[in-house]
């Protein structure tokens, strides 16, 4: 994976649509990223199969990009808008999970309610930290759940 920067401009896509995608490379923070992207849509699919990733997988580094599958028990839930940021503990540590953007999420779940749960969830390593912590970005709006 690569993060793409699409600023304020929005595509119609569902997690798994396959695209072509041109654009810009540029230096992010920590890794390539894709500016001023064009994307067209060749057809709707599924998302890929998640890795299983443990904490340590997950702190380092070497999972940045990768669409995971990890388990913990949401102790944090904070929401603003259509965004959501959650705790997530881990054996081994904490990762934060954001749902950016829940507006046109046929699944939504209600989030708050998730505090205290044990979930699994299938999500994209950020290539960055937030605050020295991992982040993981939640798909939203697609046919298949991302919190189970």
């Amino acid at each position: 994976g690569i993060c793409v920067r699409v600023g304020d401009r929005r595509f119609p896509l569902r997690p798994g649509d396959m695209v072509d995608l041109t654009g810009r490379t540029a230096q992010g923070p920590t890794a390539p990223v894709i500016q001023d992207p064009e994307v067209r849509l060749v057809r709707h699919g599924e998302l890929p199969r998640a890795l299983p990733a443990s904490f340590p997988d997950l702190e380092s580094g070497l999972r940045f990009s990768d669409f995971v599958e990890v388990h913990g028990n949401i102790r944090y839930v904070y929401t603003e808008g259509d965004w959501a940021t959650m705790d997530l503990f881990m054996d081994g540590g904490v990762v934060e999970l954001l749902i950016p953007d829940r507006a046109a999420d046929r699944h939504a779940v209600d989030v708050a309610k998730l505090a205290g749960a044990r979930i699994t969830v299938w999500a994209t390593v950020s290539e960055t930290r937030f605050e020295s912590r991992v982040r993981l970005y939640l798909p939203a709006g697609g046919d298949r759940k991302s919190v189970v």
